[in-house]
């Protein structure tokens, strides 16, 4: 989770979060999405902080089309002032799903929803199985070992 949080956090403990802090969580995501895990994955929480909060990103997958590395790159600016607007990232987005299919394979064996009741239920249910098998249970002794001495603000 710590990957996923504006660096300005980090450092400025009264800092109010924002639509830009969501636009640095939305382009982690988009780096994830690019490489198929989640960011810093071998590294603890505390870790992970240091690294964000010493401007320390993953790197670029090989292949990755350069418009959307240096869409999400943007996303990750220290600077929130700098980070872009939500329309604009909308923009790049389908620039890039016209020119690029990012080499992503489909899955077979995954039933794709659609509007029907019943297909929409068993689609449900294979989600839900394959939840249940990575799925832990976290306490709250393990939330506040995971979070430590984190503040989050209300927006």
């Amino acid at each position: 989770m710590q990957a996923y949080i504006d660096p300005q956090c980090f450092e400025n403990v009264p800092y109010k979060r924002s639509k830009k802090s969501d636009i640095y969580s939305f382009g982690v995501i988009l780096w994830e999405i690019s490489s198929g895990r989640p960011p810093f994955q071998s590294l603890n929480p505390y870790a992970i902080i240091i690294h964000v909060f010493k401007g320390e990103r993953e790197i670029p997958i090989e292949g990755t089309p350069d418009l959307y590395i240096q869409l999400y790159e943007r996303c990750w600016n220290y600077d929130p002032n700098q980070r872009p607007e939500l329309e604009e990232i909308q923009e790049n987005l389908l620039v890039l799903s016209g020119k690029e299919n990012f080499g992503i394979e489909l899955i077979s064996g995954i039933p794709l929803p659609t509007n029907s009741r019943k297909e929409k239920r068993e689609f449900d249910e294979f989600l839900s199985r394959k939840e249940k098998r990575r799925k832990k249970e976290f306490t709250k002794n393990d939330c506040e070992e995971i979070l430590g001495p984190l503040k989050f603000i209300d927006d």
